[in-house]
């Protein structure tokens, strides 16, 4: 029994969430928990067909592919296949794509959303693709979109281009509720400019070049408070337990800073920075956002800024107290 779901899925937030939990349930009463053919193969696409139609589009990602490959599979997927889009294939109909890809599958059946397009011009409609069931073989289940209350008790779908928006607004809480989980980024750790150190604020920057290869979108500009994890110990970072992480988005204001970085330090469960290896670097870290603590501004002196990354400081610590990381 193989069922599909294909999709961009990037986020894998609790909308995509729900439709692999929707196939994994269908699979099982159809094939049998213990059934050898159970199988939920998601097909995602890189790049995102967009990016192939219109070159000059920006594309801002949620998540690196690896990342998102990890992330459905953790969330119960046995396979999960990339679909290079060419213009060949954006061309086909809705009635070729399907029946060309039922014909090298045999899929049992499709788990979609509603508003689940395909084919030229994304002309296919659910409609369409039940349509294609009876005649192929496959069965269409389809799912409803995933509704969820932010902060203020609004209702809102779970939906990327949604989670896009409360990052490009430095509104991580709201992002994390659509997710399901903190939003992270993945790199490695690499030289910054070492201000922090003599600051007594030691911070590990994330390689810049890495996001921008992956096409990572960025958090507003801000300082936010999180967790860092990392699977070797560095320095006194047992890296068994997440750290507390004081985040920092930004060009560096007060030191005339030229381009984006990522930065955070590391905190014990005393609010202490923790000691590091002053020079490691290339190892891997994920920070995960929490709560935006404050925007980026320019101080007029070193001393005003230590002064409000002291304030910082408590206010992080005090947003994570009683959160698992």
């Amino acid at each position: 029994m193989q069922t599909i779901i294909l999709g961009n899925f990037d986020g894998v937030h609790l909308g995509h969430q729900a439709l692999l939990g929707a196939a994994q349930n269908s699979t099982r009463v159809a094939g049998g928990v213990h059934s050898a053919r159970s199988e939920v193969r998601v097909i995602t696409f890189d790049p995102p067909p967009r990016a192939i139609l219109d070159p000059h589009c920006k594309i801002e990602r949620l998540q690196s592919l690896d990342d998102r490959i990890k992330q459905l599979k953790f969330s119960g997927a046995t396979t999960v296949e990339i679909l290079r889009p060419t213009f060949e294939l954006l061309g086909r109909s809705a009635v070729e794509f399907i029946t060309d890809l039922h014909a090298r599958l045999r899929f049992d059946r499709i788990v979609e959303g509603g508003d689940f397009r395909f084919g030229r011009g994304r002309e296919g409609t659910m409609e369409l693709l039940r349509a294609l069931g009876l005649k192929l073989g496959f069965e269409v289940v389809e799912v409803p979109a995933v509704q969820i209350a932010l902060r203020d008790g609004s209702i809102v779908e779970a939906r990327s281009g949604r989670i896009r928006d409360f990052l490009r607004d430095g509104n991580v809480a709201d992002a994390a509720r659509l997710l399901g989980r903190g939003f992270t980024l993945r790199g490695t750790v690499s030289r910054g400019d070492q201000r922090g150190r003599t600051m007594g604020w030691p911070t590990v920057n994330l390689d810049a070049h890495e996001l921008a290869s992956h096409q990572l979108l960025l958090p507003a500009d801000g300082v936010y408070a999180g967790f860092a994890r990392t699977a070797q110990r560095v320095g006194e970072w047992n890296a068994e337990t997440p750290a507390i992480a004081a985040i920092s988005i930004g060009s560096k204001p007060t030191f005339a800073g030229v381009g984006t970085t990522v930065e955070a330090t590391l905190l014990g469960a005393d609010s202490r920075p923790l000691r590091l290896d002053a020079d490691a670097y290339g190892w891997t870290v994920e920070i995960e956002f929490r709560e935006c603590i404050r925007s980026q501004v320019r101080f007029e002196s070193l001393e005003a800024l230590l002064a409000q990354m002291e304030l910082d400081r408590a206010r992080i610590v005090e947003s994570v107290r009683g959160v698992t990381p």
